[in-house]
């Protein structure tokens, strides 16, 4: 068999075959080939038995994400996917879509998010879609870190529906916002000796009241 070229000649306006400035010219389509390449070497390869038949996968492919509205983060997150969901074969069209947006289970999502926001205040986040973080922004940082699980679920699966059923709206998760320690107490001589003058009052005067109540008011 002839060597496949790795740079796309298709012709379709599509901007997943637009050359791209920041990936030295090569397109979407064409990076995400690579990526998919180098990831099943044997498998991948095997789908194509001529330039011909590489151009129409990358057709059809682009075809299907401009249908179906794939962003750069579900492909993100489908390349991600793979290594869980696609071990030993290289996925089809159907099966890479179904990795860009796997079906989310509510309850193992919610308990993503909760492990994760608590992770987000250390910066050490990893979300394995937007979309969980974004229903958790919408039950707000402090429910989701100080409510049960079983009160906000309600209130997140309506969150994640709601977004699933819309990607357009999906962002991409923000970095988060390194948080500054609270400052330290730092105690000194004139509040140590403060707290002492205190204490020694606070002792004659429960030792006046063990002996009459000299210590009351005048």
């Amino acid at each position: 068999m002839n060597k496949l070229t790795t740079t796309s000649t298709c012709k379709t306006d599509s901007v997943w075959h637009r050359p791209q400035p920041k990936l030295d010219g090569r397109s979407l389509m064409d990076h995400l080939f690579a990526k998919l390449s180098a990831t099943y070497p044997n498998s991948w390869k095997s789908h194509f038995t001529s330039e011909m038949a590489m151009n129409d996968w990358r057709e059809t492919w682009a075809e299907a994400f401009d249908e179906d509205r794939i962003t750069g983060e579900e492909i993100k997150a489908g390349l991600s996917n793979l290594k869980r969901m696609y071990v030993d074969w290289a996925p089809n069209l159907p099966q890479f879509l179904k990795a860009c947006r796997p079906k989310l289970d509510p309850v193992a999502a919610l308990d993503e998010a909760a492990r994760q926001m608590r992770m987000r205040q250390e910066c050490k986040d990893v979300w394995s879609h937007p979309a969980i973080f974004w229903a958790a922004v919408e039950v707000t940082e402090h429910d989701m870190l100080n409510r049960t699980l079983a009160d906000v679920q309600p209130r997140f699966t309506r969150a994640l529906n709601a977004l699933l059923s819309n990607p357009e709206s999906i962002n991409p998760v923000p970095e988060a916002a390194k948080r500054l320690p609270p400052p330290p107490v730092m105690p000194t001589e004139e509040g140590d000796a403060t707290l002492k003058n205190l204490l020694a009052g606070l002792a004659k005067f429960k030792a006046k009241q063990a002996d009459g109540g000299e210590g009351g008011a005048a």
